[in-house]
């Protein structure tokens, strides 16, 4: 099978993928009726749920959190003197002229810059820096991992810590699929910020397309992902603002709980761990309605299914020969 993105300029057609036309039952889409669901998945297994998302946040936010607060390395240098640069540039920018503040930008850049190549140039500088790349990748991947345990618990699998690991063979897939939606987003930032928010809700489902089927490439689930979400993002959007209180019930408590020390240290762990007692709850709950979202959309979309179907066979087909 060649694969070929949906045709937007087929508006007569009703076999588009997520079209408003595709056979979506919009109720499953409410934000009341994915959190009654999730709910429901999360009250039928409270412990695994509770595990599964403590190993999450363990490797998604305890372990780069605990790296930048205890181990320098070059690139937290170089944002550091960026940031200090740029504060003492805002402090002075109403005395100077357009060229002076030329000037002092390229400074403060070439300080960053400078701070980076002192540090990558140490045998600590290089080996912290690998482990900073080593923690952004398992991030990435136990993200992935999570959005998949979503999905299999909301289909009734009993899946336990192992699976966010699962993921792993994935990998090439996953990175590959992080950089195409990031750089979309960033290149349309450069234009407007709204074209970046709209472009970015055009790639939401993009990862559940590929955890789904593994056999599509990260190139193919970027693609059928506008498609799949045509019709169905401003539903999206409403659920993203449900959680708006969820959210910001989870930043009080931790800024709360950081203001009960004035030391560095004490002050990040206890905003850590206050954190991690919100996100318990909240990020299980988030990201099954988010695999909710995609289920109903899948279910939907009866096109989806046959490519689907149509990559499995022709995986078959290649391992055949």
């Amino acid at each position: 099978m060649n694969f070929n993105p949906p045709d937007k300029n087929n508006r007569e057609s009703p076999q588009k993928l997520g079209s408003p036309e595709s056979w979506v039952d919009q109720d499953l889409l409410r934000p009341r009726a994915l959190k009654e669901n999730a709910r429901r998945v999360m009250a039928s297994d409270r412990r695994n749920t509770t595990v599964v998302t403590f190993c999450y946040l363990l490797m998604a936010s305890w372990l780069p959190t605990l790296y930048f607060l205890f181990l320098s390395n070059p690139v937290s240098d170089a944002l550091d003197a960026l940031y200090a640069g740029f504060y003492d540039l805002s402090e002075q920018v109403a005395q100077l002229t357009d060229e002076g503040l030329v000037t002092l930008y390229g400074q403060v850049l070439s300080g960053a810059w400078s701070a980076l190549r002192e540090g990558l140039a140490s045998g600590w500088g290089l080996v912290s820096t690998f482990l900073l790349i080593l923690i952004m990748l398992i991030g990435v991947l136990t993200e992935y991992g999570f959005k998949s345990w979503s999905l299999r618990r909301l289909r009734g699998e009993f899946v336990g810590p192992e699976v966010l690991l699962h993921v792993v063979d994935l990998a090439g897939r996953i990175l590959l699929l992080t950089l195409l939606v990031l750089g979309t987003v960033f290149l349309w930032g450069w234009l407007l910020a709204p074209l970046a928010l709209y472009m970015w809700y055009r790639l939401r489902m993009a990862a559940y397309l590929m955890l789904d089927c593994p056999d599509m490439s990260a190139w193919q689930a970027y693609c059928v992902s506008p498609s799949v979400l045509r019709g169905h993002k401003w539903q999206l959007l409403k659920l993203d603002v449900s959680f708006f209180g969820w959210l910001f019930l989870a930043e009080g408590v931790t800024y709360a709980a950081s203001m009960l020390s004035g030391n560095y240290y004490v002050y990040n762990l206890l905003a850590l761990l206050a954190g991690t007692a919100v996100y318990l709850y909240v990020e299980p709950y988030r990201n099954l309605c988010y695999a909710g979202f995609f289920q109903a959309l899948k279910d939907g979309s009866p096109q989806l299914r046959e490519l689907e179907e149509a990559l499995a066979e022709r995986r078959r087909q290649r391992e055949e020969e």
